[in-house]
């Protein structure tokens, strides 16, 4: 009797460990995490939250990017390794979606924190926006993620180049700060799923 009730024990506590099945674990607005009921290696934004991501955070399958912001108009860059993602098996509040994804951070430099997802709905023509960046001294932050609270305005459009590309973000942080915003990814890597 004590073998039979011991599977089931452990896997209860395998699930209540991973803090179940059914919903995404908590984390960052540009995190992504497996999509419920979605088969195939689709993603889904976790949370509207915009807490910056800690620079202690390692890098998974870093390339080369180049960040260029300009915040009324007071410009700051970075060039270094960071993550450049892109899928188009993404869902967004249970939509489907293509996603690109980029993040870095410096301990130094004019440009500290950078994470940036850009969403396009399958059938939609605009690009909603989660933008979180942080320069020597400033946070700002731009969220115009339908279903989620909105912090700022702007648009975001993509252009590609061979196996990476470019991001952009044109509008206004949640301050009213004057936002412009280029990310150059030399490649796009496939995201992988966060979870318990």
């Amino acid at each position: 009797m004590t073998l039979a009730w011991r599977p089931t024990l452990v896997a209860l506590l395998l699930v209540a460990g991973c803090g179940g099945g059914d919903r995404p674990e908590a984390g960052l607005p540009d995190s992504i995490a497996p999509s419920p009921g979605a088969a195939g290696g689709s993603h889904e934004v976790e949370s509207p939250d915009h807490t910056p991501a800690s620079a202690d955070r390692p890098l998974r399958d870093p390339v080369q990017l180049m960040v260029t912001a300009e915040v009324d108009g007071a410009r700051s860059t970075y060039s270094g390794n960071g993550e450049c993602q892109h899928t188009t098996a993404a869902s967004i509040y249970e939509v489907p979606a293509s996603m690109w994804r980029a993040r870095a951070d410096a301990a130094s430099g004019e440009l500290r924190h950078l994470s940036l997802t850009l969403w396009q709905p399958k059938g939609a023509e605009g690009i909603q926006v989660s933008l979180a960046l942080a320069t020597a001294g400033q946070s700002h932050e731009i969220a115009t993620l339908q279903g989620a609270d909105p912090r700022g305005s702007g648009t975001g459009r993509v252009t590609p180049s061979g196996p990476g590309g470019s991001m952009h973000v044109s509008g206004k942080d949640a301050e009213g700060r004057s936002v412009r915003l280029t990310v150059e990814c030399a490649r796009w890597t496939e995201p992988v799923a966060e979870g318990g």
